[in-house]
């Protein structure tokens, strides 16, 4: 029998004898020590055991408390279990991956149509199976999940439509957790600000990989960004650039910067003049990477844009035949990572399109730098044509930020009136702009003469949970009577 690499509950159990008193997570105003994570751990297992789902079955999981949200997850690892989360309010999403699996665990009742059996999870059968006697250590070394099997159902972002399923095996799993531990910097002194509930799989990797090396993870759903890095002072965040734009402009003038602050970037275009912010008044490192959900953990990118791509994975840009192209050329970017999935659940169309050969096709321009290096440049589908010069809708919201200084700015192409693409801007505006500053500073500034543009105000941008603008959804708004719009010729 082939001898499994030790399991999360195996380092919980570890730090649990060796420093039960540190603390494993602060979850709004409760502290739970490593000693009390194990025991809850065990008592978990024993009773997510009482279901009789036997090794393989699948359980998608909804909780807004993450401690118990977290117990359930690590409790479906022990027992070789599949496992999965999703959010009361994501009613599509969860419906779609409802259907893939054996159980639902959830504070609020789903529709009997959408799976094959339920489980509600109230406070009455938290507070039982948390108050019953500690069980005793009979899990197996090394959990019970071998390395060639299912462990987590992941899903894509849904930047670009319907959100995809897909199954990650746990050799997968292990090798992301490692490439966490190792390029994020973790260690037993790291304090990780969740940023993001376990739906987005980066976030519930951090956590698990901090847990592992006997760190502290902190969570508050109380507090703004901003508030939680002053008040519970983590050495590592995880931001996405609109939230380091807003906890930038929300701090106060007389904010101090830490000694030790790390801030994780991803998903998206980093921009010099946003580092500088960052470095200059927030983070003493920054953790810039190139990931999808589909392989986790692609490359780290440089202060020059550069990726490098990290042991254990590879990336090319090639052409629209899949030749790798020379430096200076560019291209569509296609990968292979060692927590890469196979495909898709039930989408066989979308699986052969994008999984070839071992490769998966990102969907993302890039430009060959020197092998194995390359430059990110963004979606494909979504470069623009203005005046015959090619841009991508980032280069444009990145300079809309930081030279009109609104809050956020999504971009995107939508139909003209006579036919022809025109350039679509939603802008979230500040106290001190107006709709009619902004046009005339973007037609004088920004895009090139005679674009053809119309600029939208709006609350908020619709964005993904890992914080992608979610193109399709931006468009629809430039479809709607309102709000008011004004139009550049």
């Amino acid at each position: 029998m082939p001898i499994l690499p030790p399991s999360t509950a195996d380092y919980v159990r570890f730090h649990a004898l060796h420093r039960p008193s540190a603390v494993a997570l602060v979850d709004c105003d409760r502290q739970v020590t490593y000693a009390q994570f194990h025991r809850d751990l065990k008592r978990l297992t024993r009773a997510m055991r009482m279901f009789g789902l036997p090794a393989g079955s699948s359980v998608a999981v909804q909780c807004e408390e993450l401690y118990l949200h977290w117990l359930i997850l690590l409790a479906c690892e022990g027992l070789g279990l599949v496992s999965a989360s999703f959010l009361a309010t994501e009613h599509e999403v969860s419906r779609a991956l409802l259907e893939h699996v054996d159980l639902a665990i959830s504070e609020h009742d789903v529709p009997a149509s959408w799976t094959k059996a339920r489980h509600l999870l109230t406070q009455a059968w938290v507070d039982q199976v948390l108050s019953q006697d500690e069980p005793s250590d009979d899990a197996p070394q090394g959990g019970a999940i071998g390395q060639d099997q299912p462990q987590r159902i992941r899903r894509s972002s849904g930047s670009t439509g319907t959100q995809k399923m897909m199954v990650a095996h746990r050799a997968g799993e292990e090798n992301a957790l490692r490439s966490f531990i190792v390029h994020m910097g973790f260690s037993r002194e790291t304090r990780l600000l969740i940023t993001s509930y376990f739906t987005v799989a980066s976030t519930y990797m951090r956590a698990t990989a901090c847990l592992r090396v006997g760190a502290t993870c902190m969570f508050d759903a109380r507090l703004s960004l901003a508030q939680a890095i002053a008040a519970l002072k983590p050495t590592h965040v995880r931001l996405f650039q609109y939230q380091a734009a807003a906890v930038l402009r929300e701090l106060p003038e007389n904010y101090q910067k830490p000694d030790r602050l790390t801030v994780m970037l991803g998903a998206g275009p980093l921009s010099d003049d946003l580092r500088r912010q960052i470095l200059g008044r927030l983070a003493t490192d920054i953790v810039y990477t190139y990931n999808t959900n589909e392989t986790l953990m692609i490359a780290v990118i440089g202060p020059d844009g550069i990726a490098t791509p990290r042991p254990g994975a590879e990336a090319e840009v090639v052409d629209e035949d899949d030749k790798a192209l020379p430096p200076g050329r560019s291209g569509r970017i296609r990968v292979k990572t060692d927590s890469q999935v196979d495909g898709y659940l039930g989408d066989p169309d979308a699986t052969a399109d994008l999984f070839r050969n071992g490769w998966f096709y990102t969907g993302d321009a890039g430009i060959a730098v020197v092998p194995p290096r390359l430059r990110v440049l963004g979606r494909v589908d979504e470069v623009l044509n203005l005046g015959g010069l090619k841009y991508l809708p980032s280069q444009i919201e990145d300079a809309i930020i930081r030279e009109v200084r609104v809050q956020d700015a999504g971009v995107t192409s939508i139909p003209g009136e006579r036919g022809a693409e025109e350039i679509g801007i939603a802008v979230v505006l500040n106290s001190t702009t107006t709709l009619p500053t902004v046009a005339d500073l973007i037609s004088k500034r920004i895009v090139p003469p005679g674009t053809r543009l119309r600029l939208i105000s709006v609350e908020a941008l619709p964005r993904t949970e890992t914080g992608k603008i979610q193109r399709h959804r931006l468009r629809s708004l430039f479809q709607q009577p309102a709000p008011p719009a004004i139009h550049q010729v």
